[in-house]
């Protein structure tokens, strides 16, 4: 066997030298599946990106002119103009991206999330039953991509091609090599399946915030105890008692959390909720007015405990039903209630105000 000339000059990455090698051809047959000094070639399976070097990819799809005229024609028609175009894949080191959460899966065992401070990332499988991580320039990702096809939208000019590009790029990470792909953070989500009775059954399982407004069945990351609970509760309810006897079982978490700092889903209380806890604590109630959901906001604003500054604050809210909700609380100050009833858009919360405003008088 000829001797490997790399200790004399070295060799190129991804160099038809280096690949040939069968000491260090593709970093030594590791990435293939080999081992290192194995004395056989191995053929390459990926390009060697570094961290920090992002890769260049190919884009290729197509435009759209939906009003053309092509030549020769005489009524304008919709007209596929093929476009490609390159853009660049983000690669960074291990450390840079850290397995940041784990999620036990029923199939397929442990998933692991990366986060780059910027959102979360899964190994990009884009193949039924692929378990061999993605390499990038190997047969799972090469360097030729076309863009997805979706009947919802098309691009109607180059420059939106070239942005719906490197949107398409940013949806993966490098990560020494592997392939990543975006993935939205995992939480707790209660179903329920059948009519009950254990006909069907109530599941407790990890998947992604459907909805901002579905507060009551979906926990944040780090909500185990809360959502196995809810989990319960629901089954109960219910009647399935198999689920009950499952959930009761249930000692470790779905999803290993190594740092709760990243976690961004926040999980409001629903309307039910609010009405029926004991929340008095005002500065409980303070940090619920700032909340996003305006069945929450609507809820503080009605609540007996709620500050006066709070009320204050809420009267200027973009929703009509929270202002309302304002106005007939019975701790809204006197003064309040004069600029709503005098400046308020709404001519129902003036209506509200005006008549709160006259009951406090006659009584």
């Amino acid at each position: 066997m000829a001797m490997c000339s790399a200790p004399i000059k070295g060799h190129e990455p991804n160099s038809d030298e280096s690949r040939k090698c069968p000491v260090h051809g593709v970093a030594g047959g590791l990435l293939a599946g080999g081992s290192k000094g194995s004395g056989a070639p191995t053929p390459p399976q990926g390009d060697v990106v570094r961290p920090g070097e992002d890769f260049v990819v190919s884009v290729k799809g197509f435009w759209v002119n939906q009003n053309e005229l092509p030549p020769r024609a005489r009524k304008t028609r919709r007209v596929e103009h093929p476009y490609s175009t390159t853009v660049s894949v983000r690669s960074v080191a291990s450390e840079d991206a850290p397995v940041s959460m784990v999620v036990d899966e029923p199939i397929g065992g442990p998933k692991e999330y990366r986060h780059d401070g910027n959102g979360w990332f899964v190994r990009h499988l884009p193949y039924a039953h692929q378990t061999e991580p993605s390499i990038a320039g190997g047969p799972h990702f090469r360097r030729e991509h076309e863009m997805p096809r979706y009947d919802c939208c098309e691009y109607d000019s180059e420059d939106e091609f070239e942005e719906g590009a490197w949107a398409y790029a940013d949806q993966f990470l490098i990560v020494d090599g592997v392939v990543w792909q975006r993935a939205p953070e995992p939480t707790y989500l209660i179903a329920t399946f059948g009519l009950g009775g254990n006909h069907g059954g109530t599941g407790l399982m990890v998947g992604a915030p459907r909805s901002p407004n579905e507060h009551s069945n979906t926990y944040s990351a780090n909500q185990f105890d809360l959502a196995k609970q809810r989990a319960i509760e629901v089954a109960a309810a219910r009647g399935d008692t198999e689920s009950v006897k499952r959930f009761e079982t249930m000692t470790e978490p779905l999803i290993h959390v190594e740092d709760p700092s990243l976690i961004t889903f926040v999980r409001e209380p629903s309307d039910e909720e609010i009405a029926e806890s004991p929340l008095s604590d005002p500065e409980e109630l303070d940090k619920a007015s700032h909340s996003t959901a305006w069945v929450v906001r609507d809820n503080v604003a009605k609540h007996a405990n709620t500050a006066p500054a709070v009320l204050v604050r809420l009267a200027n809210d973009s929703s009509q039903d929270v202002r309302d909700r304002v106005a007939r609380n019975p701790h809204t100050p006197t003064s309040l209630l004069d600029i709503m009833a005098e400046y308020d858009e709404s001519a129902s919360v003036r209506e509200t105000s005006t008549r709160m405003r006259s009951e406090r008088q006659s009584g």
